[in-house]
Parts: structure tokens; C-alpha cells; sequence
């Protein structure tokens, strides 16, 4: 039962973030199609106007005909600019929206295998990720600290060694787990 509740839950998520994409993709083309209607619209009207205009009879009709076709240009370029920005609102929104979704999914599994974070997720910024990732890169990557007289750079207050970086690091994660007390207590 406890493997097959995993399975479930796991299987469940998999189909959170599908249905997260398939959504955001729909609302994309949804906005497409809108768009390519209303441009498709404009477009005739304005070839439409360029017709009038070329066969304006006199001044007074080509000065309305020509004031028609900026006005039709204005609301093309108008509607190019309200599809851009659509667009890119929806494409801001799915990156937020499908972490929210990996989050919530993540502490469902953590919780399932009694474990819980231990600091809240207002806490877990992106640049604390990044930053425990650059001192784990860091420390694996570090030249020897030891000064001419033998000394290692923690005993003459220099850079930590690697080993410390990367327990100082662990310790600072934000997206560390740990055991449940009752857990913690039995180990």
C-alpha cells in the first residue's frame, strides 16, 4: 500500500505538470488564433482602404481614404503589440506556475518519507540555491590554502577547506530536508 500511495503520487505529479504545459500551450494558441483573426481582419480592411485610396476621386476623398490607412496601420501595429505582450505575460506565468506546481509535488514526496523542510519556502530563494551551489563548485575546485610554514588556510585564518565549504554549504541549503523528530529520535 505505502509503495503503490508512492507510485500514485508520483504518477499524480506527472500529470500536474502535463496538464500545467498542455494548459499553457492552449492559452498560447487560443491568443494566436485571436490574433491572427483580428490581424487577418485588419489586413483587408487596410488592402481594402490602399484600393480606395489609389482611386480617390478627388483631395477631400484621398485625405479620408489616406487618414482610413493610418488608422488601420495604427490598430495592426496596436494588435501586434497586444499579442506580444500577451503572449509574453502567459509565457512569464507558466515558469511560476510550474515551480509552485514542483514545490508543492516535492514536499507531498518529502512527506510521504517523513521528511520536512526546515525553513520556510519565502526563505528558499533562488539565490541561496545558487549560492550553495557555487561554494559546493567552489570548494571542489580550491587550491591548496597552506602557507609557507605548512599552516592550512582555517588554522591562519584564511579560505576554509574544501570539507568545510561543502558542510558549511549542506548546512545552509534552503531546500535541506530533515528527519521527522519521532525519526530523528530512533537513529
Amino acid at each position: 500500500s505505502y509503495f503503490y500511495n508512492l507510485a500514485a503520487l508520483l504518477s499524480a505529479g506527472t500529470r500536474a505538470e502535463d496538464k500545467l504545459d498542455d494548459d499553457c500551450e492552449v492559452d498560447l494558441d487560443n491568443l494566436t488564433d485571436i490574433f491572427e483573426a483580428k490581424k487577418e481582419d485588419l489586413e483587408k480592411r487596410f488592402e481594402q482602404v490602399k484600393m480606395e485610396l489609389r482611386q480617390a476621386p478627388d483631395k477631400a476623398s484621398l485625405e479620408s481614404r489616406f487618414t482610413d490607412a493610418k488608422d488601420l496601420l495604427h490598430s495592426l501595429e496596436e494588435a501586434y503589440r497586444e499579442y506580444h505582450r500577451d503572449a509574453v505575460q502567459i509565457s512569464k506565468k507558466h515558469p511560476q506556475d510550474a515551480n509552485r506546481e514542483a514545490i508543492e509535488h516535492h514536499d507531498q514526496i518529502s512527506t510521504m518519507f517523513g521528511l520536512e523542510q526546515v525553513l520556510s519556502r519565502r526563505e528558499a530563494s533562488t539565490a541561496a540555491a545558487i549560492s550553495t551551489h557555487e561554494k559546493l563548485s567552489d570548494a571542489s575546485h580550491e587550491p591548496s590554502t597552506d602557507d609557507v610554514h605548512g599552516n592550512s588556510g582555517s588554522e591562519s585564518g584564511g579560505a576554509i577547506s574544501g570539507e568545510d565549504a561543502r558542510a558549511e554549504a549542506l548546512t545552509s541549503n534552503p531546500n535541506e530536508a530533515v528527519l521527522n523528530d519521532e525519526d530523528s529520535e530512533s537513529q
